[in-house]
Protein backbone atom coordinates (compact mmCIF):
# COMPACT_ATOMS: atom_id res chain seq x y z
CA UNK A 1 0.00 0.00 0.00
CA UNK A 2 1.47 3.37 -1.00
CA UNK A 3 1.50 6.26 1.48
CA UNK A 4 1.49 9.82 0.18
CA UNK A 5 4.07 12.00 1.93
CA UNK A 6 3.18 15.62 2.77
CA UNK A 7 5.74 17.92 1.20
CA UNK A 8 6.60 21.46 2.23
CA UNK A 9 6.18 24.26 -0.34
CA UNK A 10 7.66 27.67 -1.02
CA UNK A 11 5.40 30.65 -1.72
CA UNK A 12 6.57 34.09 -2.84
CA UNK A 13 4.95 37.26 -4.05
CA UNK A 14 4.65 41.04 -3.76
CA UNK A 15 2.48 43.20 -1.48
CA UNK A 16 1.47 46.69 -2.70
CA UNK A 17 -1.07 49.37 -1.84
CA UNK A 18 -4.05 50.32 -4.00
CA UNK A 19 -1.79 52.44 -6.23
CA UNK A 20 0.71 49.66 -6.84
CA UNK A 21 3.37 51.08 -4.48
CA UNK A 22 5.32 48.29 -2.70
CA UNK A 23 4.71 47.99 1.04
CA UNK A 24 7.88 47.30 3.03
CA UNK A 25 7.39 45.62 6.41
CA UNK A 26 4.00 44.01 5.69
CA UNK A 27 3.29 40.76 7.56
CA UNK A 28 2.49 37.53 5.75
CA UNK A 29 1.43 34.51 7.83
CA UNK A 30 0.21 31.02 6.92
CA UNK A 31 -3.12 30.76 8.75
CA UNK A 32 -3.10 28.30 11.63
CA UNK A 33 0.71 28.08 11.80
CA UNK A 34 3.69 30.08 13.09
CA UNK A 35 5.15 30.29 9.55
CA UNK A 36 5.45 33.90 8.44
CA UNK A 37 7.56 36.52 6.72
CA UNK A 38 7.99 40.29 6.44
CA UNK A 39 8.18 42.02 3.05
CA UNK A 40 11.43 43.72 2.00
CA UNK A 41 11.87 47.23 0.60
CA UNK A 42 10.40 46.11 -2.75
CA UNK A 43 7.34 44.60 -1.07
CA UNK A 44 8.54 41.05 -1.82
CA UNK A 45 8.27 38.10 0.56
CA UNK A 46 9.24 34.42 0.62
CA UNK A 47 7.63 31.71 2.75
CA UNK A 48 9.55 28.47 3.17
CA UNK A 49 8.35 25.22 4.72
CA UNK A 50 4.66 25.86 3.92
CA UNK A 51 2.64 22.65 4.51
CA UNK A 52 1.13 21.19 1.37
CA UNK A 53 -2.31 21.20 2.98
CA UNK A 54 -2.17 24.92 3.90
CA UNK A 55 -5.18 26.83 2.54
CA UNK A 56 -4.93 30.52 3.49
CA UNK A 57 -2.40 33.36 3.72
CA UNK A 58 -3.09 36.33 6.01
CA UNK A 59 -1.68 39.75 4.97
CA UNK A 60 -1.57 42.69 7.40
CA UNK A 61 0.03 46.12 7.53
CA UNK A 62 -0.39 49.21 9.70
CA UNK A 63 -3.15 51.43 8.28
CA UNK A 64 -4.48 48.76 5.88
CA UNK A 65 -7.21 46.15 6.13
CA UNK A 66 -6.07 42.66 7.10
CA UNK A 67 -6.75 40.40 4.10
CA UNK A 68 -6.97 36.62 3.74
CA UNK A 69 -6.14 34.92 0.43
CA UNK A 70 -6.80 31.28 -0.48
CA UNK A 71 -3.64 29.71 -1.88
CA UNK A 72 -4.82 26.28 -3.13
CA UNK A 73 -1.38 25.06 -4.17
CA UNK A 74 -0.19 28.39 -5.66
CA UNK A 75 3.55 29.15 -5.58
CA UNK A 76 3.17 32.92 -6.21
CA UNK A 77 0.61 35.15 -4.50
CA UNK A 78 0.56 38.90 -5.24
CA UNK A 79 -1.85 41.21 -3.45
CA UNK A 80 -2.89 44.87 -3.17
CA UNK A 81 -4.05 45.88 0.32
CA UNK A 82 -6.90 48.32 0.87
CA UNK A 83 -6.63 51.32 3.18
CA UNK A 84 -8.17 50.63 6.58
CA UNK A 85 -10.42 53.69 6.74
CA UNK A 86 -12.76 51.87 9.10
CA UNK A 87 -9.99 51.83 11.69
CA UNK A 88 -10.44 55.56 12.25
CA UNK A 89 -13.25 54.80 14.70
CA UNK A 90 -10.96 52.66 16.87
CA UNK A 91 -9.70 54.20 20.09
CA UNK A 92 -6.01 54.69 20.86
CA UNK A 93 -4.42 55.15 24.28
CA UNK A 94 -2.37 58.34 24.59
CA UNK A 95 -0.92 58.80 28.04
CA UNK A 96 -3.76 59.45 30.49
CA UNK A 97 -6.64 59.20 28.04
CA UNK A 98 -8.08 57.44 24.98
CA UNK A 99 -9.12 59.09 21.72
CA UNK A 100 -10.46 58.05 18.35
CA UNK A 101 -7.90 57.57 15.61
CA UNK A 102 -9.80 60.13 13.53
CA UNK A 103 -9.22 62.74 16.26
CA UNK A 104 -5.47 62.22 16.53
CA UNK A 105 -3.18 65.12 15.71
CA UNK A 106 0.10 63.50 16.80
CA UNK A 107 2.08 60.65 15.28
CA UNK A 108 0.87 57.46 16.96
CA UNK A 109 1.26 53.84 15.82
CA UNK A 110 -1.02 51.19 17.31
CA UNK A 111 -0.33 47.44 17.32
CA UNK A 112 -3.04 45.03 18.42
CA UNK A 113 -2.82 41.71 20.27
CA UNK A 114 -3.27 39.44 17.25
CA UNK A 115 -0.30 41.04 15.50
CA UNK A 116 2.00 40.59 18.51
CA UNK A 117 1.49 36.82 18.67
CA UNK A 118 1.57 36.10 14.94
CA UNK A 119 5.12 34.71 15.25
CA UNK A 120 6.73 33.37 18.48
CA UNK A 121 9.18 35.92 19.90
CA UNK A 122 11.33 36.42 22.99
CA UNK A 123 9.59 39.57 24.19
CA UNK A 124 7.18 42.31 23.23
CA UNK A 125 9.89 44.47 21.66
CA UNK A 126 10.87 41.83 19.09
CA UNK A 127 7.17 41.31 18.35
CA UNK A 128 7.00 44.92 17.09
CA UNK A 129 9.43 44.27 14.22
CA UNK A 130 7.76 45.21 10.95
CA UNK A 131 4.48 46.12 12.65
CA UNK A 132 4.91 49.82 13.39
CA UNK A 133 5.82 52.21 10.59
CA UNK A 134 8.98 54.24 11.23
CA UNK A 135 10.06 52.18 14.26
CA UNK A 136 13.50 50.58 13.99
CA UNK A 137 14.33 47.46 16.01
CA UNK A 138 17.69 45.74 15.84
CA UNK A 139 19.16 42.88 17.85
CA UNK A 140 22.18 43.73 20.00
CA UNK A 141 23.49 40.17 19.54
CA UNK A 142 21.81 38.13 16.84
CA UNK A 143 23.16 34.77 17.98
CA UNK A 144 22.65 35.02 21.73
CA UNK A 145 19.26 33.80 23.04
CA UNK A 146 17.53 36.41 25.16
CA UNK A 147 19.84 39.20 24.01
CA UNK A 148 18.48 42.72 24.19
CA UNK A 149 17.18 44.77 21.29
CA UNK A 150 17.87 48.34 20.29
CA UNK A 151 14.67 50.26 19.55
CA UNK A 152 14.64 53.66 17.87
CA UNK A 153 11.47 55.73 17.38
CA UNK A 154 12.95 59.15 16.68
CA UNK A 155 16.38 57.99 15.52
CA UNK A 156 19.63 58.28 17.48
CA UNK A 157 19.04 61.61 19.17
CA UNK A 158 22.14 61.69 21.36
CA UNK A 159 25.82 60.77 21.10
CA UNK A 160 26.55 60.14 24.77
CA UNK A 161 23.10 59.76 26.36
CA UNK A 162 20.60 57.00 25.68
CA UNK A 163 18.30 57.13 22.65
CA UNK A 164 16.01 54.40 24.01
CA UNK A 165 12.27 55.13 24.19
CA UNK A 166 10.33 55.22 27.45
CA UNK A 167 8.16 52.16 28.21
CA UNK A 168 4.94 52.68 30.17
CA UNK A 169 3.16 49.46 31.20
CA UNK A 170 -0.44 49.87 32.41
CA UNK A 171 0.43 53.43 33.47
CA UNK A 172 3.64 52.44 35.25
CA UNK A 173 6.59 54.39 33.84
CA UNK A 174 9.55 52.11 33.12
CA UNK A 175 7.39 49.09 33.97
CA UNK A 176 7.99 45.38 33.49
CA UNK A 177 7.25 44.17 29.96
CA UNK A 178 4.83 41.22 29.97
CA UNK A 179 4.85 38.35 27.46
CA UNK A 180 3.41 39.22 24.02
CA UNK A 181 0.41 36.91 24.62
CA UNK A 182 -0.62 39.01 27.66
CA UNK A 183 -0.69 42.34 25.78
CA UNK A 184 -3.96 43.79 24.53
CA UNK A 185 -2.35 46.63 22.56
CA UNK A 186 0.79 48.72 22.18
CA UNK A 187 0.69 52.39 21.24
CA UNK A 188 3.84 54.23 20.16
CA UNK A 189 3.94 57.99 20.65
CA UNK A 190 6.44 59.22 18.07
CA UNK A 191 6.40 63.00 18.08
CA UNK A 192 7.38 65.64 20.61
CA UNK A 193 3.89 65.74 22.14
CA UNK A 194 4.96 62.76 24.28
CA UNK A 195 7.10 65.15 26.34
CA UNK A 196 3.96 67.07 27.33
CA UNK A 197 2.94 64.05 29.41
CA UNK A 198 6.20 62.40 30.46
CA UNK A 199 8.63 65.32 30.31
CA UNK A 200 12.18 64.90 29.06
CA UNK A 201 11.99 61.12 29.62
CA UNK A 202 9.65 60.93 26.62
CA UNK A 203 12.01 62.80 24.30
CA UNK A 204 12.98 59.56 22.48
CA UNK A 205 9.37 58.47 22.06
CA UNK A 206 7.04 56.52 24.34
CA UNK A 207 5.75 52.94 24.10
CA UNK A 208 2.44 52.46 25.93
CA UNK A 209 1.70 48.83 26.81
CA UNK A 210 -1.78 47.74 27.90
CA UNK A 211 -2.19 44.23 29.29
CA UNK A 212 -5.28 42.11 28.80
CA UNK A 213 -8.23 42.36 31.17
CA UNK A 214 -10.99 39.94 32.02
CA UNK A 215 -14.50 40.22 30.64
CA UNK A 216 -17.89 39.56 32.17
CA UNK A 217 -19.20 36.05 31.71
CA UNK A 218 -18.18 32.48 32.38
CA UNK A 219 -14.61 31.63 33.28
CA UNK A 220 -12.47 31.18 30.19
CA UNK A 221 -9.31 29.05 30.12
CA UNK A 222 -6.87 29.39 27.21
CA UNK A 223 -3.71 27.46 26.45
CA UNK A 224 -1.32 28.66 23.75
CA UNK A 225 1.66 26.46 22.99
CA UNK A 226 4.24 26.64 20.20
CA UNK A 227 7.39 24.75 19.31
CA UNK A 228 9.87 25.89 16.68
CA UNK A 229 13.43 25.23 15.57
CA UNK A 230 16.28 27.46 14.48
CA UNK A 231 19.36 27.02 12.38
CA UNK A 232 22.13 29.31 11.20
CA UNK A 233 21.87 31.12 7.86
CA UNK A 234 24.76 31.28 5.43
CA UNK A 235 27.25 28.90 7.02
CA UNK A 236 30.74 29.73 5.75
CA UNK A 237 32.11 27.44 3.04
CA UNK A 238 35.58 26.76 4.47
CA UNK A 239 38.53 24.70 3.18
CA UNK A 240 39.03 21.07 4.15
CA UNK A 241 42.43 19.79 5.28
CA UNK A 242 43.77 19.05 1.78
CA UNK A 243 42.67 22.40 0.34
CA UNK A 244 43.93 24.30 3.36
CA UNK A 245 47.40 22.70 3.35
CA UNK A 246 47.77 23.27 -0.39
CA UNK A 247 46.86 26.93 0.04
CA UNK A 248 49.19 27.45 3.00
CA UNK A 249 52.08 25.70 1.26
CA UNK A 250 51.74 28.09 -1.67
CA UNK A 251 51.21 31.16 0.52
CA UNK A 252 54.25 30.45 2.73
CA UNK A 253 56.47 28.97 0.02
CA UNK A 254 56.46 25.63 1.81
CA UNK A 255 57.32 27.02 5.26
CA UNK A 256 53.95 26.17 6.85
CA UNK A 257 54.08 23.28 9.34
CA UNK A 258 50.75 21.36 9.29
CA UNK A 259 49.07 19.82 12.32
CA UNK A 260 48.92 16.10 13.13
CA UNK A 261 48.29 13.76 10.22
CA UNK A 262 44.74 12.57 9.66
CA UNK A 263 43.14 15.54 11.41
CA UNK A 264 40.39 17.28 9.41
CA UNK A 265 38.32 19.30 11.88
CA UNK A 266 35.08 21.02 10.89
CA UNK A 267 34.97 23.64 13.65
CA UNK A 268 31.58 25.01 12.62
CA UNK A 269 29.98 21.60 13.15
CA UNK A 270 31.48 21.43 16.63
CA UNK A 271 30.12 24.77 17.90
CA UNK A 272 26.81 25.08 15.99
CA UNK A 273 23.64 23.13 16.71
CA UNK A 274 19.97 23.25 15.76
CA UNK A 275 18.22 25.57 18.20
CA UNK A 276 14.81 24.92 19.76
CA UNK A 277 12.14 27.26 21.11
CA UNK A 278 9.32 26.27 23.47
CA UNK A 279 6.67 28.88 24.26
CA UNK A 280 3.69 27.99 26.49
CA UNK A 281 1.05 30.30 27.95
CA UNK A 282 -1.94 29.45 30.19
CA UNK A 283 -4.52 32.09 31.10
CA UNK A 284 -7.72 32.18 33.12
CA UNK A 285 -10.17 35.08 32.78
CA UNK A 286 -13.75 35.97 33.53
CA UNK A 287 -15.91 38.22 35.64
CA UNK A 288 -19.29 39.13 37.01
CA UNK A 289 -21.49 42.22 36.93
CA UNK A 290 -19.15 44.24 39.16
CA UNK A 291 -15.74 42.61 38.76
CA UNK A 292 -13.42 40.98 36.27
CA UNK A 293 -10.09 39.14 36.43
CA UNK A 294 -7.29 37.96 34.18
CA UNK A 295 -4.47 35.68 35.38
CA UNK A 296 -1.78 34.34 33.05
CA UNK A 297 1.48 32.44 33.27
CA UNK A 298 4.02 32.11 30.42
CA UNK A 299 7.10 29.93 30.05
CA UNK A 300 9.61 30.62 27.27
CA UNK A 301 12.61 28.34 26.70
CA UNK A 302 15.13 28.86 23.90
CA UNK A 303 18.23 26.80 23.14
CA UNK A 304 20.51 28.81 20.87
CA UNK A 305 22.28 27.80 17.68
CA UNK A 306 25.64 28.20 19.45
CA UNK A 307 26.26 25.29 21.81
CA UNK A 308 26.04 26.22 25.48
CA UNK A 309 23.69 29.18 24.92
CA UNK A 310 20.21 29.10 26.45
CA UNK A 311 17.50 31.47 27.62
CA UNK A 312 14.53 30.82 29.92
CA UNK A 313 11.85 33.25 31.04
CA UNK A 314 8.86 32.91 33.35
CA UNK A 315 6.16 35.61 33.35
CA UNK A 316 3.11 36.09 35.56
CA UNK A 317 0.38 38.67 34.91
CA UNK A 318 -2.63 39.31 37.13
CA UNK A 319 -5.32 41.97 36.58
CA UNK A 320 -8.31 42.38 38.91
CA UNK A 321 -10.90 45.19 38.61
CA UNK A 322 -13.84 45.77 40.96
CA UNK A 323 -16.72 48.26 40.82
CA UNK A 324 -17.33 49.12 44.49
CA UNK A 325 -20.25 51.34 43.51
CA UNK A 326 -21.59 53.23 40.52
CA UNK A 327 -18.99 55.93 41.10
CA UNK A 328 -16.00 54.11 42.61
CA UNK A 329 -13.78 51.61 40.79
CA UNK A 330 -10.58 49.96 42.02
CA UNK A 331 -8.00 47.81 40.25
CA UNK A 332 -4.91 45.76 41.04
CA UNK A 333 -2.25 44.94 38.45
CA UNK A 334 0.70 42.61 39.14
CA UNK A 335 3.44 41.65 36.67
CA UNK A 336 6.39 39.47 37.63
CA UNK A 337 9.19 37.95 35.55
CA UNK A 338 12.20 35.75 36.10
CA UNK A 339 14.77 35.36 33.31
CA UNK A 340 17.89 33.19 33.11
CA UNK A 341 20.44 33.31 30.30
CA UNK A 342 23.51 31.17 29.71
CA UNK A 343 25.86 32.44 27.06
CA UNK A 344 29.07 30.45 27.20
CA UNK A 345 30.03 31.26 23.60
CA UNK A 346 31.96 34.37 24.67
CA UNK A 347 35.05 34.85 26.78
CA UNK A 348 37.89 33.34 24.77
CA UNK A 349 41.14 35.16 24.24
CA UNK A 350 42.40 36.21 20.83
CA UNK A 351 39.33 36.13 18.57
CA UNK A 352 37.15 36.40 21.68
CA UNK A 353 34.29 34.03 20.88
CA UNK A 354 33.46 30.69 19.33
CA UNK A 355 31.96 32.22 16.21
CA UNK A 356 33.45 33.58 13.98
CA UNK A 357 36.49 31.96 15.61
CA UNK A 358 35.29 28.63 14.20
CA UNK A 359 35.61 29.97 10.65
CA UNK A 360 39.20 31.10 11.18
CA UNK A 361 40.58 27.95 12.82
CA UNK A 362 42.58 25.66 10.54
CA UNK A 363 41.13 22.18 9.82
CA UNK A 364 44.53 20.59 10.58
CA UNK A 365 44.24 21.50 14.29
CA UNK A 366 42.69 18.80 16.55
CA UNK A 367 40.26 19.59 19.34
CA UNK A 368 42.48 17.97 21.99
CA UNK A 369 46.21 17.53 22.43
CA UNK A 370 47.55 14.02 23.16
CA UNK A 371 47.58 14.84 26.91
CA UNK A 372 43.85 15.69 26.84
CA UNK A 373 44.24 19.49 27.01
CA UNK A 374 42.63 21.74 24.44
CA UNK A 375 44.74 22.48 21.38
CA UNK A 376 45.42 26.16 20.68
CA UNK A 377 44.80 27.78 17.32
CA UNK A 378 48.16 29.15 16.15
CA UNK A 379 47.25 31.20 13.09
CA UNK A 380 48.04 34.06 12.92
CA UNK A 381 48.66 34.31 16.68
CA UNK A 382 47.61 31.89 19.45
CA UNK A 383 43.96 32.07 20.39
CA UNK A 384 41.47 29.83 22.14
CA UNK A 385 40.07 26.64 20.73
CA UNK A 386 36.38 27.36 19.77
CA UNK A 387 35.24 24.11 21.41
CA UNK A 388 37.01 25.11 24.63
CA UNK A 389 35.17 28.45 24.61
CA UNK A 390 31.67 26.93 24.37
CA UNK A 391 32.54 24.13 26.81
CA UNK A 392 34.67 25.76 29.50
CA UNK A 393 33.74 29.44 29.71
CA UNK A 394 30.65 30.30 31.76
CA UNK A 395 28.58 33.48 31.46
CA UNK A 396 25.31 33.43 33.39
CA UNK A 397 22.74 36.19 33.75
CA UNK A 398 19.64 36.29 35.95
CA UNK A 399 16.89 38.90 36.27
CA UNK A 400 13.95 39.12 38.68
CA UNK A 401 11.33 41.85 38.27
CA UNK A 402 8.11 42.60 40.12
CA UNK A 403 5.61 45.40 39.48
CA UNK A 404 2.50 46.08 41.60
CA UNK A 405 0.07 48.84 40.66
CA UNK A 406 -3.04 49.76 42.68
CA UNK A 407 -5.56 52.24 41.27
CA UNK A 408 -8.85 53.86 42.30
CA UNK A 409 -11.20 56.03 40.27
CA UNK A 410 -14.06 58.23 41.51
CA UNK A 411 -16.66 59.93 39.32
CA UNK A 412 -17.25 63.32 40.98
CA UNK A 413 -19.94 64.51 38.57
CA UNK A 414 -21.01 63.41 35.13
CA UNK A 415 -17.94 63.77 32.89
CA UNK A 416 -15.47 64.63 35.67
CA UNK A 417 -13.43 61.83 37.26
CA UNK A 418 -10.53 61.67 39.66
CA UNK A 419 -8.04 58.78 39.43
CA UNK A 420 -5.18 57.92 41.74
CA UNK A 421 -2.63 55.15 41.36
CA UNK A 422 0.18 53.92 43.55
CA UNK A 423 2.80 51.59 42.09
CA UNK A 424 5.95 49.86 43.26
CA UNK A 425 8.54 48.13 41.09
CA UNK A 426 11.71 46.21 41.97
CA UNK A 427 14.38 44.78 39.71
CA UNK A 428 17.29 42.53 40.66
CA UNK A 429 19.85 41.37 38.12
CA UNK A 430 23.14 39.53 38.52
CA UNK A 431 25.82 38.52 36.06
CA UNK A 432 28.37 35.80 36.76
CA UNK A 433 31.40 35.12 34.55
CA UNK A 434 33.98 32.38 34.98
CA UNK A 435 37.03 31.93 32.75
CA UNK A 436 38.96 28.80 33.80
CA UNK A 437 42.66 28.11 33.52
CA UNK A 438 42.05 26.00 30.40
CA UNK A 439 41.43 29.23 28.43
CA UNK A 440 44.19 31.71 27.66
CA UNK A 441 42.66 34.62 29.57
CA UNK A 442 42.13 32.47 32.66
CA UNK A 443 45.47 30.75 32.37
CA UNK A 444 47.32 34.04 32.78
CA UNK A 445 45.83 34.54 36.27
CA UNK A 446 45.07 30.92 37.28
CA UNK A 447 41.38 31.35 36.46
CA UNK A 448 39.14 34.32 37.16
CA UNK A 449 35.52 34.74 38.25
CA UNK A 450 33.38 37.82 38.76
CA UNK A 451 29.87 38.52 40.03
CA UNK A 452 28.00 41.78 39.40
CA UNK A 453 24.62 42.52 40.96
CA UNK A 454 22.24 45.46 40.64
CA UNK A 455 19.04 46.25 42.50
CA UNK A 456 16.66 49.06 41.66
CA UNK A 457 13.48 50.19 43.37
CA UNK A 458 10.84 52.41 41.80
CA UNK A 459 7.86 53.98 43.58
CA UNK A 460 5.32 56.01 41.62
CA UNK A 461 2.18 57.94 42.44
CA UNK A 462 -0.26 59.49 39.96
CA UNK A 463 -3.17 61.77 40.84
CA UNK A 464 -5.16 63.50 38.13
CA UNK A 465 -8.58 64.84 37.14
CA UNK A 466 -10.09 64.04 33.75
CA UNK A 467 -12.96 66.02 32.27
CA UNK A 468 -14.63 64.79 29.10
CA UNK A 469 -17.95 66.06 27.78
CA UNK A 470 -19.76 66.20 24.45
CA UNK A 471 -21.79 69.27 23.51
CA UNK A 472 -23.53 68.72 20.21
CA UNK A 473 -20.82 68.25 17.60
CA UNK A 474 -18.03 69.32 19.97
CA UNK A 475 -15.93 67.15 22.27
CA UNK A 476 -14.18 68.76 25.22
CA UNK A 477 -11.43 66.96 27.13
CA UNK A 478 -9.04 68.24 29.79
CA UNK A 479 -6.52 66.66 32.17
CA UNK A 480 -4.95 68.06 35.33
CA UNK A 481 -2.64 65.94 37.40
CA UNK A 482 0.44 65.35 39.53
CA UNK A 483 3.05 62.65 38.98
CA UNK A 484 5.77 61.50 41.40
CA UNK A 485 8.61 59.01 40.83
CA UNK A 486 11.15 57.86 43.40
CA UNK A 487 14.02 55.66 42.23
CA UNK A 488 16.94 53.99 43.98
CA UNK A 489 19.77 51.96 42.43
CA UNK A 490 22.18 49.71 44.31
CA UNK A 491 25.16 48.01 42.68
CA UNK A 492 27.59 45.41 44.00
CA UNK A 493 30.66 44.01 42.27
CA UNK A 494 32.66 40.97 43.40
CA UNK A 495 35.73 39.70 41.54
CA UNK A 496 38.05 36.90 42.65
CA UNK A 497 40.83 34.79 41.17
CA UNK A 498 40.14 31.08 41.34
CA UNK A 499 42.71 28.31 40.96
CA UNK A 500 41.70 25.50 38.62
CA UNK A 501 43.62 22.48 37.30
CA UNK A 502 44.19 22.26 33.55
CA UNK A 503 42.21 19.64 31.66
Amino acid sequence: MAIDEVQDLEIDGTVTDENGIPLAGANVVVEGTSIGAITDFDGKYLLSGVPEDATTLVFSYVGFKTTEIAITGQSTVNISLESGTNELEEVVIIGYDVVKKSDLTGAVASVKAEELVAIPTTNAVTALQGRAAGVQIQSNNGGDPGAGFKMRIRGSTSINASSDPLFVVDGFVGGVLPAPADIASMEILKDASATAIYGSRGANGVVLVTTKKGSKGKMRVELNSTYSTQNEIGREDVLNRGQFLAYMAEATDGAFAPGPAGVDTDWQDLVIQNGEIHNHQLSVSGGGDKSDYYISGTFYDQEGVIKGSEFKKFTLVSNVNIDLSEKIKVGLNIIGTRAERNGSETGGAGHGNAYPGATNAGPDIPVYNPDGSYALIQLPTPYDNPVAIVTENISDYGLDQLQVNLSAQYEIINGLTFKTTFGSGTSNDRTGNYTPKSLLAGGRVDGIASINSNRSENIQSENYFNYKKTYGDFDIASTLGYFLILERLLKQVLQNKIQMESR
